[in-house]
């Protein structure tokens, strides 16, 4: 536990995939800070990315490659402290869940300018809790629609809801499919995944 008097650590511009791989070494009731994983080649956060993450008070995940967060990623229970996180700067979300900062008191910001958000259906929550707050309420909030065509450049909440509709397939997260194979490998033993 020798980070008790560490106030920031910058680990951007590395070669990270999986947030599962960095956690561990960040977890505990001291760990008032997450390092910055900026510019690394993160595509998922999950509810079980922040095992162990209690205190924490700035994510910045900006310029990574993340296209999905799930619904629970940040939880009261692990973000209880969170004031602010960094989602912008080249990530790929297409949408965002509609709860995803329910339970978080402190948060002033998330920042997902830049991100290539899909105005349809799946946005209807998120859409739904930003046009129901009031202006300039915290956490600050913006979504800039990319597509379809006809809400490219708008804001999210500026698009009624009714206008968020769906008529194509959902993104989903990324699966891994281990039928019918043996799913255990040697370390140094190459391994083909089909997801």
């Amino acid at each position: 536990d020798g980070f008790d008097k560490m106030t920031f650590l910058d680990m951007g511009g590395n070669n990270f995939t999986n947030v599962d791989h960095v956690v561990p070494a960040f977890t505990g009731p001291s760990s008032l800070y997450f390092p910055a994983l900026y510019e690394n080649h993160i595509v998922y956060l999950g509810p079980d990315s922040f095992q162990g993450v209690t205190s924490t008070t700035f994510l910045n995940f900006a310029g990574n490659m993340i296209r999905i967060i799930e619904d629970g990623t940040f939880s009261p229970k692990s973000f209880s402290n969170l004031t602010e996180v960094m989602l912008d700067q080249g990530n790929r979300l297409h949408f965002l869940p509609g709860k995803i900062a329910q339970g978080l008191p402190k948060l002033l910001s998330l920042a997902i300018d830049g991100c290539p958000f899909h105005c349809d259906c799946q946005l209807r929550d998120l859409a739904a809790w930003v046009q129901s707050r009031e202006p300039h309420a915290k956490p600050y909030v913006d979504v800039v629609c990319e597509s379809p065509p006809k809400l490219s450049g708008k804001y999210l909440s500026d698009v009624p809801l009714s206008e968020l509709t769906c008529n194509c397939e959902h993104e989903e997260s990324p699966s891994i499919d281990t039928s019918g194979s043996d799913d255990h490998v040697q370390e140094g033993q190459g391994a083909m995944l089909n997801c």
